[in-house]
């Protein structure tokens, strides 16, 4: 009997570190800093935002289809946000693989980044458990370069079928002043 015993309770033993081996490898963390090159002020009636000048800087870790596994709220009240930098970690259970980081200014504070709303992104990828450190993420205005903060092409070109397709030479309202100027009034 207790010969059985042994064997299975070996058996079991030997079992159990194969189910630990086989487990997949997690890193520690991902960390970094925010570095906020926007000074949207969220005061025109939205979207994007809500108009009420205040809002939240979100960061969130996704996996590569948009999934969100963490997510955090580094500053909110007042808009404009300083340009920080603002650090941010996330301790975690991340297997080795890409993950995307996103920051953005939350300017109606629903948690989710809609269209028009300054953000920026990068992907990390964690390789043999080793925590990522060196993360920085740059929340720009103007993400599709054209001379124009995405947040105003969308608040004011929403209606059309390319809103954000605009560029700061375009006039697309036909009121004889091009994109940029108008964006300055």
């Amino acid at each position: 009997m207790t010969t059985i015993f042994r064997k299975n309770w070996l058996a079991g033993f030997v079992m159990m570190g194969l189910a630990l081996a086989a487990e997949p490898v997690f890193s520690q963390s991902i960390s970094g800093e925010i570095a906020n090159q926007s000074s949207w002020r969220d005061g025109l009636p939205g979207p994007p935002g809500d108009g009420d000048g205040h809002g939240a800087m979100v960061v969130q870790i996704q996996t590569p289809a948009g999934a969100v596994l963490a997510s955090s709220v580094l500053v909110s009240g007042a808009m404009p946000f300083a340009y920080g930098p603002f650090p941010f970690s996330f301790a975690g259970a991340f297997a080795d693989g890409s993950y995307n980081v996103v920051a953005w200014l939350d300017g109606d504070s629903n948690g989710v980044l809609d269209q028009g709303e300054p953000y920026g992104a990068m992907t990390v990828t964690i390789v043999a458990s080793n925590s990522v450190s060196t993360v920085t993420v740059n929340i720009r205005e103007d993400y599709d370069k054209d001379g124009l903060p995405d947040w105003w092409e969308w608040h004011w070109f929403r209606g059309s079928e390319d809103p954000m397709g605009f560029s700061g030479g375009d006039d697309p309202d036909l009121l004889a002043v091009t994109g940029r100027p108008e964006e300055s009034v």
